[in-house]
């Protein structure tokens, strides 16, 4: 992301200071839906921020994304989910289904306050940056998700929300559409949106907010892997979000013939006010790996970054640009990593292929 001439003076001009009075407003102004009318937010959610005159209809632009949260189930986000009733409405696989959130404030500075990035030293935001206060790092069911995010966020003290999800559930994106502030959903309904097509994408976008957005789509070769649970109906025909398939050309005899390959998505998307008070999606499929357990980089002694997978919790970015290179280069390398291992297996393949080819116009 390479930011030059007035880019550059747009980014210092409007994101670098805190604009403190803006924070109430995203409490207050959020999408206007009637409590258990799932046909009704999913309208509000995916309509929120069009314009009628220029933008095609929502059917033909997000088809997909509507059916996978006709998908979810609407009783998570009821009233007696808040007041701790959580017997109806439960679905089969609720108690699997869990996102990963850590909030925090850098209670540093005044109302109108700027940061020196490059600041060195222990408290420096170059080396060691400050750990934070009001911090809720926390491993929840879609209950206790919808509970945090329906909150007051200026009374949780969460300025900087990073929200990890490794397989979103129809379900959980209801809960972030339910929730979603009027001036972050429009970005968020595409960011979803992005996230279900498995398409490469990149956004970087500086209005009244700031956007910064990567999806890198990938397949994972696997021996074990088990195929996407779950089926969304989409024109009328029940459908698998992601696809897997045998690779080819397996060695009649050989332990390797049950290779499959996955499709899978990596998508990360950074927005905010300003550089004090912002959020982070970042959505991954793990759906093919059974051993994969997201909840150890929770584990103590060292909490660790789960959209990075390397960085301590305890050092956390503070500079939502640099938050954003940081996870880009960690999954260009996960996917890259993926890729190689598909190809050169692949390739392997080929060359035996061949081998036996030249072997049978021998004989």
């Amino acid at each position: 992301m390479a930011e030059t001439g007035n880019r550059t003076q747009t980014w210092y001009n409007r994101y670098d200071r805190k604009r403190a009075d803006l924070y109430p407003v995203e409490d207050r102004n959020r999408l206007e839906w009637d409590q258990g009318d799932k046909a009704g937010l999913i309208k509000e959610f995916l309509n929120v921020g069009t314009i009628v005159e220029l933008d095609p209809p929502i059917d033909f632009r997000h088809s997909l994304l509507q059916a996978f949260l006709n998908a979810g189930d609407i009783h998570i986000l009821a009233a007696d989910t808040l007041n701790g009733n959580h017997e109806r409405g439960r679905m089969a696989g609720t108690n699997t289904d869990f996102i990963m959130m850590d909030d925090r404030q850098d209670a540093t500075g005044t109302h109108v306050s700027t940061r020196v990035w490059d600041s060195p030293g222990k408290g420096g935001y170059l080396d060691y940056p400050p750990e934070g206060t009001s911090i809720f790092t926390h491993i929840m069911s879609m209950r206790e998700f919808f509970k945090r995010l329906n909150g007051n966020r200026q009374a949780q003290q969460a300025d900087k929300r990073i929200i990890f999800c490794p397989g979103l559930s129809p379900t959980g994106a209801l809960v972030l559409a339910g929730t979603a502030s009027k001036r972050i959903a429009p970005s968020l309904r595409d960011f979803l949106s992005q996230y279900l097509l498995c398409r490469a994408y990149f956004r970087i976008s500086l209005d009244a907010i700031f956007r910064l957005e990567f999806h890198i789509p990938y397949y994972a070769l696997r021996r074990d892997g088990r195929p996407y649970q779950g089926d969304i109906i989409l024109n009328g025909e029940r459908q698998k979000l992601r696809k897997c398939k045998l690779l080819p050309l397996s060695t009649p005899g050989s332990y390797d013939k049950d290779y499959h390959y996955y499709e899978a998505n990596v998508s990360l998307l950074v927005t905010g006010i300003d550089e004090w008070f912002w959020q982070a999606y970042c959505l991954i499929d793990s759906y093919f790996s059974p051993k994969y357990n997201p909840k150890r980089h929770f584990e103590r002694p060292k909490w660790v970054d789960p959209c990075t997978g390397t960085r301590p919790l305890e050092f956390p970015h503070w500079n939502p640009r640099e938050f954003f290179l940081a996870v880009l280069s960690a999954r260009l390398d996960q996917a890259t990593r993926e890729w190689r291992a598909l190809i050169d297996t692949f390739d392997g393949r080929m060359s035996a292929y061949v081998r036996l080819l030249s072997l049978d116009f021998i004989i």
